[in-house]
């Protein structure tokens, strides 16, 4: 098989495709197409819908050029989660998206749970209501934007947004559903139940699609400004997590994922959804049908790397990245007594807290920028470490843990992240999961592929193992246990601090 198959990924940071030959005998990616963070308030996140659909045309500009267009069979679609954008009736932008990592509807959470109850929202979504899913923030802009969100006739999903540019039609699929706290994980459909709790008309809401269903052809309109052809196939997609848990081959009990992107994931499979009663972390819709996934969630993993080197550092070079991380190999495990909590936009799991902050703790004039970035990576595995403990409690996770993301190309982070979690990892070397796993879901959706299961193979990914240095194990086992008591003690101060925003 000659043709391709084409995954676009609509991340925070950019935007950037993978292409598989169908017979996984090819892999290339795009580079990433670049948008700004928009943040005009304390722990407010926006960003263009309009600069998205422009970073998707020249990514697909360059996937063309790579292979061919006419050699690209089906193109999947993954992005971030719970980033809502609204539509008018015809079908219009109304403002920028609010993105997954916005804290700006705390009151709203908070109403949601007053409105349908705590446990109830959790049986019906699989988690507590908080800022971090699409229904508080639907609730902020009815609360705080009453013309606009009147004006409203569709909510949609980052990539659902861009399947639509390219296809004129509306819908989403499970995984991003799942996301909105507004759907039914067991059911598997819009919750009239919660909507009218919440006082949302199912009418905004889009169809839901399977993952691997076909969701319509590019239109001509869209293959001028992309170079993609005209009638070429579309399939649902899935939200970048669940796209991430195909692309890394978590289709069956006992595996997991820890990703290191904009945030930072694990990720379990489920083959029933599980209820985590201390409230840590998600149980979501997989993108195969029938199966689910426990999730936590770092708010802010190569997030605050990205703060620190372009806010603090003011270092835009292209190589920012690389230069941080040589930077940090001059700096011993530990950090030499500094410590980073990464809650620079709240945190969910395992502590649901929007207003949670981020900070150094234990910062002396000897530290030097180097410190500051072993720290930083060091405080973002001691939260996905936080998330992996709760993920591994429910999921009776027992085989191989599988690190992907930007951050995990770092040679160092990767190592640390084995250290923290104290166990072997193996690193994909594919690049970006999220859009291998949409491409491997439009072969699905074309029928090139039988089923999810059967993609596994269809590319021989090659897994460089992490083997932990038990020197380092024991040292960060005691950072560890100073970390987990540093969100209690400050807890009552964060929530303090936001009167002072």
């Amino acid at each position: 098989m000659t043709d391709y198959l084409l995954g676009l990924d609509i991340g925070t940071s950019g935007t950037k495709a993978a292409l598989l030959r169908a017979d996984g005998t090819d892999y290339r990616e795009t580079k990433e197409y670049s948008y700004p963070l928009i943040s005009r308030e304390p722990g407010w996140a926006q960003q263009s819908p309009r600069q998205w659909w422009e970073a998707a045309c020249l990514c697909l500009k360059e996937a063309a050029g790579l292979v061919g267009a006419k050699h690209i069979a089906a193109i999947g679609v993954t992005g971030q989660m719970h980033s809502i954008v609204l539509l008018d009736g015809a079908g219009s932008v109304l403002c920028d998206a609010i993105l997954w990592c916005d804290q700006r509807s705390g009151k709203e959470a908070e109403k949601m749970a007053r409105c349908a109850g705590t446990e109830t929202v959790a049986a019906i979504t699989g988690s507590l209501p908080n800022t971090g899913f699409s229904a508080s923030k639907l609730l902020w802009m009815k609360e705080h934007n009453t013309e606009l969100f009147k004006k409203t006739a569709t909510v949609l999903m980052a990539k659902d947004y861009i399947r639509y540019c390219l296809t004129g039609r509306l819908g989403t699929e499970q995984t991003d559903a799942t996301g909105t706290q507004l759907f039914d994980i067991v059911k598997n459909c819009w919750s009239e139940e919660l909507c009218e709790q919440f006082g949302i008309g199912t009418n905004i809401l889009p169809p839901v699609m399977d993952s691997v269903q076909f969701a319509g052809t590019v239109t001509g309109d869209a293959a001028r400004k992309c170079g993609i052809p005209e009638g070429t196939p579309v399939v649902a997609g899935a939200g970048d997590t669940a796209a991430a848990a195909v692309g890394n081959g978590i289709v069956s009990r006992g595996k997991a994922y820890v990703s290191l992107g904009s945030s930072g994931v694990v990720l379990a499979f489920l083959d029933h959804p599980v209820s985590d009663e201390k409230c840590r972390i998600h149980t979501k819709c997989h993108a195969m049908a029938g199966a689910w996934e426990a999730l936590g969630v770092t708010q802010g993993a190569a997030l605050s790397m990205k703060w620190l080197t372009e806010t603090i550092f003011e270092d835009m070079s292209p190589k920012r990245f690389q230069t941080s991380s040589i930077l940090a190999r001059s700096v011993p495990a530990l950090s030499e007594g500094l410590i980073f909590l990464p809650y620079l936009m709240g945190e969910r799991s395992p502590h649901m807290d929007p207003y949670a902050r981020g900070a150094f703790i234990g910062l002396s004039a000897k530290h030097t920028r180097a410190h500051m970035v072993r720290s930083v990576m060091e405080g973002v595995c001691y939260s996905l470490k936080e998330c992996l403990d709760a993920v591994e409690e429910l999921s009776g996770l027992t085989g191989e843990i599988r690190l992907s993301g930007g951050g995990a190309r770092s040679a160092l982070w990767a190592q640390i992240a084995a250290d923290v979690f104290g166990r072997e990892l193996s690193v994909s070397h594919s690049g970006n999961a999220s859009a291998l796993g949409a491409a491997l879901l439009a072969g699905v959706g074309m029928g090139i592929y039988r089923d999810i299961p059967s993609t596994i193979g269809i590319m021989d990914i090659s897994f460089q193992k992490i083997k932990c240095n038990e020197s380092s194990v024991a040292l960060y086992r005691k950072g560890y246990s100073i970390y987990r008591e540093l969100y209690p003690a400050l807890k009552d101060k964060f929530y303090k601090l936001r009167d002072l925003q």
